[in-house]
């Protein structure tokens, strides 16, 4: 009994480490601020040809913050991104409001069907209903007509996926690449150790030249907003 009871304690013990081993946390939005404030008067920004200096950065912050009724969003919004990502804000980005699956679904589409040169897709559902056939028969032919297709895609998001489905796009051509499987005998024994399982990506990327948040590809994600 007293065995029993210390391989318990043991599992016990290493199902917290490797559970709690996959959560991360955000950095405090108010602290990031104020160091920000104090760092630097305005935030980096990076364009075509470089860096702008501290008064152009400066006058873009200004013009963005005049297309808005007061308020500190902006700030905190760079302030965090810049933390998050490590990196620079970049000029000349522009966003469009998709507001529901359809809509969504109808941009990602057409994404595909302009890409000219390569196609990166990173999900954490792709399932192989009719939703996921339409766009997987539709990556097959922007990679038979010459466009390198790439697919990242979660194991536990894709859990109900059966393989026949991905084997059909690496078949096709496609790099497919599955995001820590569930199964750890698929690593290598020295990473082993350091499978987690709670470490999931929940990216849904499509990168064909610029970047365009998508949805997780499932027929579920079809329903429109109510009017």
């Amino acid at each position: 009994m007293r065995t029993i009871n210390t391989y318990c304690l043991i599992i016990v013990i290493v199902s917290a480490i490797i559970f709690c081993g996959g959560c991360a946390t955000l950095p405090n939005v108010t602290e990031v601020i104020n160091e920000t404030a104090a760092d630097q008067e305005s935030p980096q920004i990076l364009a075509a040809k470089g860096f702008l200096s501290p008064a152009q950065s400066k006058a873009v912050m200004e013009r963005l913050k005049q297309q808005v009724n007061p308020t500190d969003i902006l700030e905190r919004e760079t302030a965090l991104m810049e933390a998050v990502s490590g990196t620079p804000l970049i000029k000349g980005n522009k966003v469009s409001l998709l507001v529901d699956g359809p809509a969504t679904y109808a941009a990602m589409f057409k994404a595909v069907e302009n890409a000219k040169d390569h196609i990166n897709v990173e999900t954490f559902i792709f399932e192989g209903d009719e939703t996921g056939s339409k766009f997987a028969d539709l990556l097959l032919q922007k990679q038979s007509e010459g466009v390198q297709v790439n697919i990242i895609y979660d194991s536990v998001g894709s859990l109900g996926t059966p393989g026949s489905f991905f084997d059909r796009l690496k078949d096709g051509g496609i790099h497919v690449v599955e995001f820590n499987p569930v199964n750890p005998a698929k690593f290598f024994w020295r990473r082993l150790l350091r499978w987690q399982p709670t470490h999931r990506d929940h990216r849904k990327i499509l990168w064909d030249g610029a970047a365009f948040p998508m949805m997780c590809i499932s027929m579920w994600f079809q329903v429109p907003t109510p009017a």
